[in-house]
């Protein structure tokens, strides 16, 4: 009579190992089948660490608008691009805009979404050097999702194939480190089952700040060498720029996730009082 138990222990629990996630126990039809279909499990450490960060994007109500929100800001070259002769800078910022705003939209609040669980990452048999490292590639693929579609300015003209290709380069590059830098001093915990349009909460002196390298970094450093030199030398410089930022990865990644080992107490502190 004892092997009846146990073989409905071992169903259960090989049962419940397969469908052990959010999505899959959802019983409305419709959001099933529009977020369960993204979501998928990953096989090795990085993988894991990546597809844990999406599974929380597609769950909660705040990230979810977030990233679509960003979709929308596709459509702003349509109306701010100027003439394709002039005022380089300025279709320049557009670039970056279009190109950047998902990936800035969801990383200013890069490890406040992560705080009602802060504590438990804190005790994670994982190294943190890891945990940036997976959280920098799925923001890059945030950025190469929205480039992909950008693409198809290339029908109005060429030149914004550059301009695109120049921003999602060096937003991978450079911006995508800043991000993370400015991530280790989040200190206000968000509420993911809320909106994003005109949301507020968790927002900070941080995000102003994190803002203002950024967008205006490329712009001077285009300036600077596009002035005396031409648009083409500005276009190389953020090129060459953004290849340099990418071959110190490591050093990035490194120091970022050691400046979080120094701030993480304080930031599980401040993520316990939800202030």
């Amino acid at each position: 009579m004892l092997v009846y138990p146990v073989i409905a222990y071992r169903i259960s629990k090989t049962y419940l190992l397969k469908n052990r996630y959010a999505e899959h126990w959802r019983v409305n039809s419709e959001e099933s089948n529009l977020w369960s279909r993204l979501d998928w499990q990953g096989s090795g450490k990085l993988s894991q660490l990546i597809a844990n960060e999406w599974k929380l994007i597609i769950r909660h109500k705040r990230t979810r608008s977030a990233l679509l929100f960003s979709l929308f800001f596709l459509t702003y070259g349509l109306f701010m691009y100027n003439d394709v002769e002039s005022s380089s800078p300025a279709n320049l910022f557009v670039a970056f805009f279009m190109v950047s705003f998902g990936v800035i939209n969801y990383g200013q609040y890069l490890i406040a979404w992560e705080a009602r669980y802060f504590d438990g990452l804190m005790v994670r048999p994982q190294s943190f050097t890891d945990y940036f490292n997976a959280k920098w590639r799925l923001m890059g693929l945030l950025i190469l999702a929205p480039y992909l579609l950008s693409l198809l300015y290339g029908f109005i003209n060429v030149r914004y194939l550059i301009l695109h290709t120049i921003a999602a380069l060096y937003s991978v590059g450079v911006n995508n480190y800043i991000i993370l830098f400015f991530a280790t001093y989040q200190r206000k915990s968000i509420d993911l089952n809320a909106g994003s349009a005109f949301n507020y909460q968790g927002s900070s002196a941080v995000q102003f700040l994190m803002i203002i390298p950024m967008l205006v970094l490329p712009l001077m450093v285009y300036g600077l060498i596009a002035w005396p030199f031409g648009e083409r030398a500005g276009w190389i410089a953020l090129t060459t720029f953004s290849l340099i930022s990418l071959s110190c990865h490591r050093f990035w990644i490194k120091g970022i996730a050691d400046n979080f080992k120094e701030k993480k107490h304080q930031m599980a502190d401040a993520f316990r009082s939800k202030e």
